[in-house]
Parts: C-alpha cells; sequence; structure tokens
C-alpha cells in the first residue's frame, strides 16, 4: 500500500461518511495525527510505518456496504510477501 493508496481511502471513507479528511486523520491516528491526510493532499509524506499501520486500520474497519476501491491492495504487507514468495 502507498500514500497515495491511504489518501484515496481516506478520501472515499470521507465522503461516505459525510465527514472531512482530518476526521478520518484523527480516526485512524487514534488523534495522535489529526493533519496526516491534509499533509499527503497538499504532496507532503509520511512514514511508511504510518502507512501500514493506516492500511491496517482501513483493512479492519472497511465499511461493508461500501466497495473498496479498484487497484488498492487490500492484503496486508505480510500476506502480499507470502503471494509472492508462493508464486515463485
Amino acid at each position: 500500500m502507498t500514500q497515495g493508496d491511504i489518501l484515496l481511502l481516506a478520501r472515499v471513507l470521507a465522503e461516505v461518511r459525510r465527514v472531512k479528511l482530518r476526521t478520518v486523520s484523527r480516526w485512524v491516528s487514534d488523534g495522535h495525527n489529526p493533519n496526516l491526510f491534509d499533509r499527503l493532499a497538499t504532496g507532503r509524506g509520511c512514514t511508511p510505518r504510518t502507512v501500514d499501520r493506516a492500511g491496517d486500520w482501513f483493512r479492519a474497519r472497511w465499511p461493508p456496504h461500501v466497495e473498496w476501491p479498484p487497484g488498492v491492495p487490500r492484503q496486508t504487507p505480510v500476506e502480499l510477501r507470502k503471494r509472492r514468495g508462493a508464486s515463485q
């Protein structure tokens, strides 16, 4: 998962829940990083660890009635590595 992927997930969730990106940032970061998605939207970055944690949060809490965006991997990094290893 990339920074762009988590930003897309945040935008979709914000639209569905009718909240601001800042609110989704608070949810994802447990209140510790309220500017995360606003920063990403302006072209600034975040750490790979933040991307992994945000991806985990979205995977665990994605609303069942909302389609997961095409092109965004839903597997965890560990699952992806196992899958790649199995196909080699």
